[in-house]
């Protein structure tokens, strides 16, 4: 059949194991023919373009700070994000959004470092993807606000709103 795209590997902790290979490899195998590396962390963002780089013709990354590390968000982090988003292997701004249900970040913090992250990704250019738990109606409000400016195309992965 149709080779499937693996939207959201999260390998970034798994840069340097023996098993990365066999991982990748494995994936191949199964059908998976294009895999992108979910960056949830300037660290883990950085890493994924590090190990999309060693597979260039499978694999992209996205660069982004997940809704659970959101309280370390600063201007900083945007400008760091920006500089990482230069890389060819850099297809989207994400794992970014809203996470209301396990809260290991102030609702506040997770909306605004959103809200940040949209803004990067409408100047980029490039397509968001979107982690959304228990706070459908906050994320689409903030989605709504940048409908003016042109929205970039999105993919929420992890959604429990009901459209």
């Amino acid at each position: 059949g149709t080779p499937l795209v693996d939207i959201g590997i999260n390998l970034g902790k798994n840069a340097n194991s023996p098993y990365l290979n066999g991982m990748i490899h494995r994936a191949l195998a199964s059908n998976v023919g294009f895999l992108i590396c979910t960056g949830t962390d300037l660290k883990i963002s950085k890493t994924g373009i590090q190990i999309s780089e060693r597979y260039p013709s499978i694999m992209r990354a996205t660069v982004g700070v997940h809704p659970h590390h959101a309280k370390t968000m600063t201007e900083d982090t945007i400008c760091a994000m920006k500089e990482l988003a230069k890389s060819s292997f850099v297809c989207s701004i994400g794992e970014t959004g809203l996470d209301f249900n396990r809260m290991h970040s102030p609702k506040d913090k997770q909306i605004e470092a959103f809200r940040l992250q949209v803004n990067l990704a409408v100047e980029l250019k490039l397509p968001l993807f979107i982690h959304e738990r228990d706070a459908h109606e906050d994320l689409v409000k903030v989605l709504d606000g940048f409908q003016n400016v042109g929205l970039p195309p999105v993919c929420i992965h992890c959604f429990t709103g009901s459209e």
